[in-house]
């Protein structure tokens, strides 16, 4: 992976953040405040945000493939990352443990294609 810098690190997640769901980012600035890590703020949902997420580093990135989106879900965090051309970094343990159906979804999907030998690409540009 090259990954020249790390120029800003900052946090997307599903409610504080998504304008939809935090409208005053009251939310955003206490996760801010206890957390000292910045959230972005953004009007799409992920894994829709991804020219937002662009738009904040502006001139400093000239591709997105120079931008490593980590997380904890492939339908959301994984997705966007290969929506938008960049790299994805799942974490698949470790995290506050999930029983929902979607997750059950996302390890089972991740255990069939780890067998099958699936190897994730490099990313490429989006359309």
């Amino acid at each position: 992976m090259n990954i020249p810098a790390v120029l800003g690190v900052f946090k997307i997640i599903r409610s504080p953040g998504t304008a939809s769901k935090d409208p005053d980012g009251a939310a955003a600035d206490l996760l801010e405040r206890n957390t000292g890590v910045k959230v972005l703020r953004h009007r799409v949902a992920k894994p829709g945000c991804g020219a937002e997420i662009m738009a904040h580093f502006g001139e400093r990135v000239s591709s997105p493939s120079q931008i490593a989106i980590i997380g904890d879900r492939l339908f959301t965090d994984v997705a966007m990352a290969n929506r938008m051309g960049a790299y994805a970094i799942w974490i698949k343990r470790g995290t506050i443990p999930d029983r929902g159906l979607v997750t059950r979804l996302e390890y089972g999907l991740s255990s069939l294609l780890e067998a099958g030998g699936f190897r994730a690409p490099a990313p490429s540009p989006a359309d």
